[in-house]
């Protein structure tokens, strides 16, 4: 019976696999990260001498950031499913501090449609971050990589495909300052909503 009911498994998800192409993808990809902790970050320092007093300091106002990302990797179609394994690099900034992100992600896309898949997508990234809204002495570091974890939709062409996927992206910056500033905390959670929009080519 166990092997009745192996056989018929077997039947039914070869099909899925069989017959695989495999392709080089190259994609560019727009990001829109979205991160509610950041807001009200601030940094600030005083500095004090004989004939002076001086302050300067900056602070985060809203939630969002913006950057590019490139991919590269493997796409592997069969005539129901395709995954793509690939690696990215990019950056990523708003107007106090930058990351340059690398990434490591795979999309399992279901072909529901003539030219329009879907599914699940999941990754890391690890962050390379600086600040960047003062010259001052305040050092951004990333000890952990973050998760990626999020549905793609794709409209698809022989050689060319135009997507968006929406994520939850996590990621936290320890904060070190000396020479007299300040952090209102000591890590930054950029942790959030990351859209990306973007393009992916077939060679």
């Amino acid at each position: 019976m166990k092997i009745k009911l192996g056989m018929l498994l077997l039947l039914v998800v070869l099909p899925l696999f069989c017959f695989a192409k495999v392709d080089f993808i190259l994609g560019i990809k727009e990001m829109t990260l979205i991160s509610p902790d950041i807001d009200g970050f601030k940094v600030e320092s005083h500095d004090s001498g004989s004939y002076y007093y001086y302050e300067e300091s900056a602070e985060i106002e809203g939630f969002s950031s913006v950057g590019a990302i490139l991919n590269m990797g493997l796409g592997i179609e069969t005539r129901y499913i395709a995954v793509h394994l690939t690696g990215g690099a990019g950056y990523v900034f708003n107007g106090a501090f930058g990351t340059g992100v690398f990434t490591g992600e795979t999309d399992l896309l279901f072909k529901i449609a003539p030219h329009f898949m879907m599914g699940p997508r999941a990754g890391v990234a690890f962050y390379a971050p600086s600040w960047i809204a003062t010259e001052g002495d305040v050092t951004l570091t990333s000890e952990e990589p973050g998760l990626i974890a999020g549905y793609s939709i794709q409209a698809a062409w022989d050689k060319i495909k135009a997507g968006v996927s929406v994520d939850y992206q996590s990621g936290v910056f320890e904060v070190e300052t000396g020479s007299g500033w300040q952090a209102s905390d000591d890590e930054l959670d950029i942790s959030g909503v990351a859209v990306r929009l973007g393009v992916t080519f077939t060679f």
